[in-house]
């Protein structure tokens, strides 16, 4: 259990740290797997939240080739949801369609009324 907690010390701990924030995670995920679909999706919807609409666009349309190219049943679902930001992103509506996913996320986590920097 030791060795456990000197792990999480030694890499857990700065790891969460340093990706507690988008711009933090984005940092995180640039750099990996430039080819997966998902990661090209989170990588999109960070550079939205971060108001780089270019660029979410950019990652967002790459996504949506991804998941085309892939081709497996679920994936429909994902690139439509990469469209949507994508289209939201356009239009600038993209701040209200994340706050709805996050509105959604929570609820189904079960987090209904909490707040991003409070406790649950």
């Amino acid at each position: 259990m030791a060795e456990v907690v000197d792990a999480f010390h030694e890499e857990g701990g700065p790891f969460f740290e340093s990706t507690k924030s988008v711009s933090g995670l984005l940092a995180h995920l640039l750099p990996i797997r430039l080819d997966d679909h998902h990661d090209e999706f989170e990588r999109g919807a960070g550079f939205a939240r971060l108001g780089s609409v270019d660029e979410a666009v950019h990652r967002l349309r790459h996504a949506v080739d991804l998941y085309l190219e892939d081709g497996r049943d679920w994936c429909a679902e994902y690139a439509d949801r990469a469209r949507a930001l994508m289209m939201a992103c356009e239009s600038g509506t993209h701040d209200s369609v994340l706050a709805e996913w996050d509105e959604s996320t929570r609820s189904r986590l079960g987090f209904t009324g909490y707040v991003a920097g409070t406790s649950p």
